[in-house]
């Protein structure tokens, strides 16, 4: 596991403890779907899927409901029509718990706002 990032506190307290705080972290499996499967969105920015994540992590905008146990992390894209999307699931293990990247891609924001949103940096 790769730590990128954490959900702070401050987002825990302000969505009333739904996206609870910890770390966010990434498998070198799901490296390699997003490598596999998202290779041509992220040849066309220039990015590795390491960097890719990092960068939605580190510039998340707004969290919007997925499915099940999952949300997406919003970050800001290139292109006006684009975001930046990372899919997050909570894992629990022995020594605690952290939030796991699945995948991630360029969303349009379109197909976005029909997500719930559910904490915005605004």
């Amino acid at each position: 596991m790769v730590k990128l990032g954490e959900i702070s506190k401050s987002i825990e307290k302000q969505t009333k403890g739904l996206i609870k705080s910890g770390d966010i972290c990434i498998s070198d499996y799901h490296i390699g779907h997003i490598s596999k499967d998202h290779q041509k969105e992220l040849g066309q920015l220039g990015m590795d899927p390491l960097g890719y994540v990092k960068y939605i992590v580190g510039n998340f905008i707004e969290i919007r409901d997925s499915s099940d146990n999952s949300f997406f992390l919003v970050s800001p894209h290139v292109s006006e029509k684009l975001r930046n999307v990372a899919a997050i699931s909570m894992e629990y293990v022995d020594d605690g718990e952290y939030w796991e990247i699945c995948t991630a891609q360029p969303r349009s924001i379109k197909r976005l706002e029909k997500r719930k949103l559910i904490w915005s940096k605004k």
